[in-house]
């Protein structure tokens, strides 16, 4: 009787973890919360291609193109949240967190925060 006990309260322990942990997931994006205008705020990366500063923008539209300074991309949302764009050279991702994007460049190379408009 004591370990059918044990057994249940580690249940009931693991059933309340895994609900609290369900509930600290944030919710992933939409579309709708991806496309439009973002411009660039922050710049933290060692190279950006072209050079362009902070202020230049980018747009996603609902045919899941990007365009980005350096012409026409594809993107789209991962099943973990996070947004991939795919340009012939590279992909990138990233994360959005309310209004605020933040795109990583591959190899380690910085990212870029922008700014829903």
């Amino acid at each position: 009787m004591r370990y059918f006990r044990a057994k249940i309260a580690l249940v009931l322990l693991i059933s309340f973890l895994g609900i609290c942990l369900l509930g600290c997931s944030r919710p992933l994006p939409t579309m709708k919360d991806v496309e439009g205008k973002w411009v660039a705020i922050k710049k933290e990366s060692y190279t950006l291609g072209g050079g362009e500063t902070v202020g230049f923008a980018i747009e996603f539209s609902s045919d899941k193109t990007v365009m980005l300074p350096s012409g026409k991309a594809n993107w789209n949302i991962l099943n973990d949240g996070r947004l991939e764009i795919v340009m012939p050279a590279m992909t990138m991702h990233g994360e959005l967190e309310k209004d605020i994007l933040t795109i990583t460049m591959p190899e380690g190379k910085g990212k870029v925060i922008f700014k829903k408009q």
